[in-house]
């Protein structure tokens, strides 16, 4: 695995430093070449005007005799820095030698002034010259060093040469006309000092502030990118994490994003406090950091987290770690062993134009599925093969309310995906008939609900089922579906006057806040409702409804859907708990009896007589029996000889399409 970014945050300060001490050493080289070359050609033409225009005995005089000192000592600093470099010394040591070649040269040009030209020569100001450029370019330390040592050499100087008066030699003995125009800026020693000091102040006080501002920027980027409690990322750093290893791909490398979702989390806050919640997210953290060194980690917020790194090729060993993270992490809380898996969805991406959102949303789907196979592992994300793609195209959905209910939400595909497929009728319905088995005709027709993907394979029900249910009473859906299945009505019956049924969750309908929309679903087409039958699903009612909830709010309900045509069947019977008090308190007109009583119909008197009794009850009652998931022929006459002639299951016919149902119906009709 190759790295990308991880989650270093401090500010490197001795790089800050460093860099800092680059900029110097190119100006102190710089400066040192320049100062080198000036004296050079001062002392080139010094040379000149002393042969051209100097005295005969030009031998004897003291201005040849410190020409030629200066001379031999530029070209010494100049060799021994050019030796140094070419022994292959350091920038930073060259640094250091060019200082010291600068304060020895002005050290020793003013110790010859001194000596031959007396007190307060012209050669003084390379003393200032040279301490100012060593403050600025490279040490305001070495600056102020080599003043002290012009002045020990200085007094020197006029120690042997104390006979003559300080200032005679600036007007009676001056080098040549070309050093006094180099020199005519000469500067007291104490105003060198003066500017050393007022340097070094000035650029200590900036490199202070500097390093205090890159501190301070340090930390706020910290706080702004980072999660306190794990140290991972915080989404603020996503998008740019995510965009670096993306456009980071070598040709041969895939970028993994990994969701990973603790199972079960909100039960560790309830149960041993929130503290403990802490310790187990900073743990986990810990084992996600080094289980995978070489990802950049994100804490998405509570219980989630992301990991984006690369791979060199499908058996790289991070795909072994997912699955290890996945199992479980221990953590230990005041003796208490706190064990949670982790629920990870992850997508492999080469393609470098891959975006964000859909990246997500594909490791999104992933880990959902991981959910509904029983937690605690790693699901690679594959589109296709009943896998619905990440993100919904439809427009329409951004309307809707994505408030849903219930723990097995997170588990189920998205409701932006289920919106989406809603109203692009990839989510429409197939249809398996209900058959009379006195006569043999068709007497009605259950639409079943079917999620067909473009490829033509089935996301199955149990991905989706509860989305769907949350979403069928919400605009733009519940106008959508109502629209479909009054058509759907209106069409099947042209063909055949048979009864339709659809599924409908109970809680839907009892809800007070659904009631109005309950009504819009019965009375949109006006009476084009005749032959609706609304299944109520029996394994529902174990969801803390009361029978007075249901006798307060499907009471006025079915008063108004009997005008209207609508029935209602009370589906999946004997699967649920109180059976028989649903059926006394709840006024249903159909009764299905659940596919696992119908299947022991052979196998269990028991069965059988339940069945028999229920007929009878239903019979007194005025309510039609129907028994579902009939699979053989022997099944179909034991039934039959309890009393219950109404049939639907595979034995007779599987779901089928819209068009194969209508060719059904115009045959029986014909």
């Amino acid at each position: 695995m190759k790295s990308p970014p991880t989650n270093e945050h401090d500010v490197d300060l001795a790089a800050i430093e460093a860099d800092r001490s680059a900029l110097r050493d190119r100006a102190s080289h710089l400066g040192f070449h320049t100062f080198c070359a000036a004296i050079a050609l001062a002392l080139l033409a010094t040379a000149v005007e002393i042969l051209v225009a100097g005295p005969p005995d030009i031998t004897n005089q003291r201005r040849a005799t410190a020409v030629s000192f200066y001379a031999v000592f530029i070209a010494a600093i100049y060799g021994i820095y050019l030796a140094s470099a070419l022994a292959g010394a350091g920038e930073r040591t060259l640094a250091d030698i060019r200082a010291l070649l600068l304060t020895v040269f002005s050290g020793l040009a003013i110790f010859i002034g001194f000596f031959n030209l007396g007190w307060n020569t012209h050669a003084a100001v390379s003393a200032v010259f040279a301490s100012v450029l060593i403050c600025i370019t490279h040490s305001a330390r070495w600056a102020n060093l080599s003043l002290l040592l012009f002045f020990v050499l200085g007094l020197s100087g006029f120690a042997a040469n104390a006979d003559r008066p300080p200032l005679s030699d600036l007007a009676s003995y001056p080098l040549s006309a070309s050093w006094s125009v180099f020199t005519a800026v000469l500067l007291p020693f104490i105003v060198a000092g003066i500017i050393n000091v007022i340097l070094e102040r000035t650029f200590k006080a900036h490199d202070d502030a500097l390093l205090e501002a890159k501190r301070i920027a340090g930390a706020l980027g910290v706080l702004a990118n980072t999660d306190p409690l794990t140290g991972f990322f915080n989404r603020n750093k996503l998008g740019e994490t995510f965009l670096s290893v993306i456009e980071g791909l070598a040709p041969d490398d895939s970028a993994v994003l990994a969701l990973l979702d603790l199972d079960n989390f909100k039960a560790v806050n309830t149960s041993s406090g929130h503290a403990a919640g802490d310790k187990v997210l900073s743990n986990i953290a810990d084992t996600i950091r080094k289980a995978l060194p070489g990802a950049s980690l994100i804490r998405l917020g509570g219980d989630e987290f992301l990991a984006i790194f690369t791979v060199s090729d499908e058996e790289d060993s991070e795909y072994d770690a997912l699955d290890n993270l996945a199992q479980g992490v221990s953590t230990f809380f005041q003796s208490e062993r706190i064990k949670i898996s982790l629920s990870i969805g992850y997508t492999v991406l080469s393609d470098a134009a891959t975006d964000l959102t859909n990246a997500v949303a594909q490791a999104d789907l992933a880990m959902r599925q991981a959910k509904r196979e029983g937690k605690g592992q790693a699901v690679r994300y594959r589109p296709g093969e009943s896998v619905p793609a990440a993100v919904g195209g439809n427009a329409g959905v951004t309307a809707f309310n994505p408030a849903l209910t219930g723990s097995g939400i997170k588990q189920e595909i998205p409701a932006r995906n289920v919106g989406s497929a809603i109203l692009a009728d990839e989510i429409d319905f197939e249809f398996q008939p209900l058959y009379d088995t006195q006569t043999g005709n068709v007497v009605s027709v259950e639409a079943l609900l079917r999620w067909r993907l473009p490829d033509g394979s089935l996301v199955p029900l149990k991905h989706y089922l509860g989305t769907f249910v949350a979403l069928e009473w919400q605009s733009p859906f519940i106008e959508h579906l109502s629209k479909k299945r009054l058509g759907l009505i209106k069409e099947i019956r042209a063909a055949k006057e048979v009864d339709v049924h659809f599924n409908l969750a109970l809680e839907s309908i009892l809800d007070h806040q659904r009631t109005e929309r309950t009504d819009r679903l019965v009375n949109t087409a006006e009476g084009g409702n005749q032959g609706m039958v609304i299944e109520i699903s029996e394994k529902r009612f174990n969801r803390g409804i009361g029978a007075e909830s249901t006798r307060s709010h499907i009471m006025p309900y079915r008063e108004r859907a009997a005008e209207m045509g609508v029935k209602l069947a009370l589906d999946d019977f004997g699967k649920g708990e109180s059976n028989y008090e649903r059926l006394i308190t709840y006024p249903v007109q159909i009764v299905k009896l659940d596919r696992s009583i119908c299947l022991r119909v052979l196998s269990s008197q028991k069965a059988r007589s339940v069945i028999q009794h229920t007929c009878g009850i239903c019979d007194d009652n005025n309510i039609a029996l129907i028994a579902e998931g009939i699979e053989t022929a022997d099944q179909a006459d034991a039934l039959k000889t309890l009393g219950v002639h109404i049939h639907q299951g595979f034995h007779y016919a599987e779901a089928m399409s819209k068009s194969e149902l209508l060719a059904l119906l115009h045959q029986q009709a014909a």
